[in-house]
């Protein structure tokens, strides 16, 4: 009788091939493209469960990751785990060599297993050096990441404190100031003023010590937290800005005007508080008359908060208009000896740091006056 020619029909190959997977000589295990098993043929493949990553269950394939997903760009190469023992439970199954293929076409990887009928003790022993070394190459990589997300957060946690000390020594000068005024009011309400013009006087006094204690707590905290995202507070501007402009204590022909639209909003109070309270404090600090007028604006955006702190003060001139915001440079004819030249560094560094951005709108050229234009953004870059 004449053989038949020609290919296997499919019955036939489907007959065979479930032979084979019967008999422990083999089994396939399908995998999508992030290597979580889709399914699985065949005795020895019938350990691997299913919706979980490949590796997981042949750790084995431990440290071939690359090499796996790097099969998609060569479609004709494959991965080679050769003669190795899984355990399954409390017992350990037969040697196995593991392939590992990308089928193009369909979009996912086959991992063929098969029974290894023999073997060398010195196949074997490199097989197990060479899989000891990939584990080794992996973990020397997870602790090198892992020390470059530590150095990270040291170089950020060493601006922090450099930032906090010149909050520290610039920033309180303002609360501080204050005291001393309210202190000297204090004593000539005592040279026979009535007792309850001097009680108001020290409920003044009292009531810039809680804030400098605020201003101080919450420095602190804000600068010892390494996830600056777990300062984030409920904040009504609008609040925050009258305790500033109050604690400021602008003189009696100077008038501040709180105009616009402050929203309550989910953001990092600290560097808000440091930027209205140096940019208002500036602008009464420089006034140069008896009678003026400050107007700090807020006008609320889908993305951003623009604030513009603005007054008829005697302005800046153009030369120093992106100078102004470097450190301890002052304008020429700034001579008020409480200025020491790192506010408006500061203020530009806390809003550039979350995201923000501030800008010196108007110069002298158009006339007297400087106004400075912030956007602090609701969802602030941590």
């Amino acid at each position: 009788m004449r053989a038949e020619s020609g290919a296997p029909s499919a019955e036939m190959l489907a007959e065979i091939t479930s032979f084979l997977a019967e008999r422990d000589l083999y089994g396939l295990i399908w995998c999508d493209e992030a290597l979580a098993a889709t399914h699985v043929f065949g005795k020895l493949a019938a350990f691997v469960p299913l919706d979980q990553h490949i590796c997981q269950s042949l750790l084995p394939l431990m440290g071939f990751d690359e090499q796996i997903r790097a099969l998609r760009r060569q479609p004709d190469r494959c991965v080679e785990v050769p003669n190795i023992s899984i355990r399954h439970g409390e017992t350990t199954g037969p040697r196995l060599n593991i392939n590992v293929y990308w089928i193009a076409r369909r979009k996912l990887y086959l991992v063929v297993l098969s029974r290894v009928l023999r073997r060398s003790d010195l196949e074997f022993e490199l097989n197990n050096q060479i899989r000891a070394k990939r584990i080794a190459e992996r973990l020397v990589a997870e602790k090198s990441r892992e020390l470059q997300r530590v150095n990270r957060e040291l170089t950020r946690a060493n601006d922090d404190l450099e930032e906090f000390a010149y909050v520290i020594s610039h920033d309180l000068k303002a609360p501080l100031r204050a005291l001393r005024y309210l202190i000297e009011d204090l004593e000539q309400s005592l040279d026979g003023a009535p007792v309850l013009a001097a009680r108001a006087q020290l409920e003044q006094v009292q009531r810039q010590t809680r804030r400098m204690s605020a201003m101080l707590s919450g420095l602190f905290d804000y600068a010892s937290l390494g996830r600056k995202q777990d300062a984030m507070t409920l904040v009504d501007s609008h609040q925050l800005a009258t305790e500033i402009i109050s604690s400021l204590r602008a003189p009696a022909g100077l008038t501040v005007s709180l105009l616009g639209d402050w929203p309550q909003l989910q953001t990092l109070e600290q560097p808000l508080d440091l930027v209205l309270r140096n940019l208002i404090g500036n602008a009464i600090k420089h006034h140069d008359r008896e009678i003026g007028s400050i107007r700090v604006r807020a006008q609320d955006g889908p993305e951003f908060i623009s604030i513009e702190v603005a007054d008829d003060g005697p302005g800046i001139p153009a030369d120093y208009r992106d100078a102004v915001f470097r450190a301890f440079l002052k304008v020429e004819e700034d001579n008020n000896p409480d200025s020491s030249g790192v506010g408006l560094a500061l203020v530009k560094k806390s809003v550039e740091g979350i995201g923000g951005s501030i800008e010196l709108v108007s110069d002298r050229s158009a006339g007297r006056g400087a106004s400075f234009l912030v956007m602090w953004p609701k969802l602030p870059e941590l």
